[in-house]
């Protein structure tokens, strides 16, 4: 018996031995699992958080309590305009505001960090005074548009204005650049319409006669309907004068200057290698003078407009005239334009029309096509002059007019000097041009045909481009006029 119990003893001692042991590698296991995970963990990389920048809600029902940082508690217009904003901070406009937002130094952005005004709504206008670092995107504008200014403290450039995807309307100016101090630099104006304001749909100068902003683009823009206000002056759909350097392109004028005087659809003046290309600008209107398509004006240097059409409008097609002020005209160029069926209403206007009251110097009229028939003015024709003696070293090459009813020149006083060669005429009355007199064979769309005379006749002249108005490469002997034969 004593036997059996010492052999249970030892039995139920080993047993106990091998359990201890046994938990302790199972301890041991765990342990060494809950080490190897947790060591894993740690290696995962942590996605970085992105700082979220500072919205501003800014509604129509909106008031100054709420605390403007949510959709559903949105400021009132008036509390936004007591608020100095900081660089990067966004303002989401929604509902319709019949008030101005101001935006002043105190609010001005960063480079990289701009103050953006966006939203679904609309606002009656934006003010920018004396700021910089400024986004204007995807708003309506109805009754005092955009306006940025600058007073006569302000030393510096103030940089960096980009206004995309807007429409504005029924203001005197849509938008307009003006500065009494330094300048405004770096421009953009993108992927938007103005219409139906009075005065112009964009406009901007600088401290006049200075050439004082740098460099503006332009694109995608659409101005129509702008209509004038009876004054001289007034009817324009996109001015630009007051810049060194810019670019209108891909934009459209149309209908503009129903009560207007002395307006165009695009132009320039007072202002310093500007290129206005790829714009098409029609159906301008005038009570008066002009109601024309394109314009380089008094005070225009080293200015191109090329790539461009026009027509059916009441005065000119392309214009270049000098008013008189203090800056020079010179070293300007048209090539590879269209003007068809422009000088519809107003009286010694043509395709192109040309003179000053001051000296032009160095004018180029290069590969452009104008096709021109009888219309209601007086005096009209294929290339006009007024106050045409003020031309000096104008240069008139390649190109094609074609006048139906009509002279090839007509002149409201003397003639200008003009360096004529390898053009092409055709009017149903007497040429009395040098170059070459015949039908250019037109197809649809002022195509040439093949058997046109104008085909493989141009020359080559320095400077001009590898392409012409419909983007067609010319590999071999170019044609005269703005169009290439293929």
């Amino acid at each position: 018996m004593e036997s059996v119990l010492l052999s249970r003893t030892v039995s139920s001692k080993i047993q106990f031995q091998f359990l201890m042991k046994y938990l302790v590698i199972a301890f041991l296991f765990l342990s060494c699992t809950k080490q190897v995970t947790k060591t894993t963990e740690t290696k995962e990389p942590v996605s970085p958080v992105s700082p979220q920048l500072p919205v501003y809600y800014i509604s129509a029902d909106g008031n100054t309590t709420n605390s403007g940082r949510t959709p559903d508690k949105p400021w009132s217009i008036s509390r936004a305009n007591n608020h100095d904003f900081s660089a990067g901070d966004i303002l989401q406009i929604s509902g319709k505001i019949d008030e101005v937002l101001y935006i002043g130094r105190e609010d001005a952005g960063e480079a990289g960090a701009p103050l953006t005004i966006q939203g679904s709504g609309t606002l009656k206008g934006i003010d920018l005074y004396n700021t910089e670092n400024i986004t204007i995107k995807q708003l309506r504008f109805v009754g005092e548009g955009i306006m940025i200014h600058q007073d006569q403290d302000t030393k510096e450039y103030l940089s960096n204005f980009i206004v995309d995807s807007v429409e504005s309307s029924e203001a005197m100016w849509g938008l307009k650049i003006h500065t009494s101090g330094k300048g405004f630099e770096n421009v953009s104006i993108t992927n938007s319409v103005f219409h139906h304001n009075r005065h112009s749909g964009i406009y901007t100068i600088g401290n006049w006669p200075e050439i004082n902003h740098r460099n503006i683009h332009i694109k995608n823009v659409i101005a129509h309907h702008n209509s004038g206000t009876g004054e001289t002056n007034t009817g324009h759909g996109i001015v630009v004068a007051g810049f060194n350097g810019g670019v209108i392109e891909y934009s459209e004028a149309y209908e503009n200057g129903s009560n207007g005087d002395a307006n165009i659809g695009i132009w320039a003046f007072d202002a310093i290698d500007i290129t206005i290309q790829y714009c098409k600008s029609h159906h301008n209107r005038s009570k008066k003078v002009d109601g024309g398509g394109f314009d380089l004006d008094g005070g225009t240097q080293q200015c191109v407009i090329q790539y461009c059409q026009s027509w059916e409008n009441d005065g000119e097609g392309f214009l270049l005239f000098d008013y008189g002020g203090p800056n020079p005209t010179k070293n300007n160029t048209f090539q590879y334009n269209i003007s068809y069926n422009d000088a519809r209403k107003n009286t010694n206007y043509g395709g192109f029309t040309l003179g000053g009251v001051n000296p032009v110097y160095n004018t180029r009229l290069y590969n452009n096509t104008v096709y021109i028939s009888k219309g209601a003015g007086v005096n009209n024709g294929a290339l006009t002059f007024i106050y045409g003696a003020a031309m000096k070293g104008l240069e008139v090459k390649n190109n094609i007019f074609y006048a139906d009813g009509l002279g090839i020149t007509a002149y409201y006083d003397s003639p200008a000097t003009m360096e004529l060669a390898n053009n092409l005429y055709y009017s149903t009355k007497t040429i009395s041009l040098a170059g070459l007199v015949g039908d250019p064979l037109f197809s649809e769309n002022l195509y040439l045909t093949q058997t046109s005379p104008a085909v493989n006749k141009g020359i080559e002249l320095d400077g001009l481009p590898k392409k012409d108005i419909y983007n067609n490469a010319i590999t071999n002997q170019r044609d005269i006029g703005a169009i290439e034969s293929h």
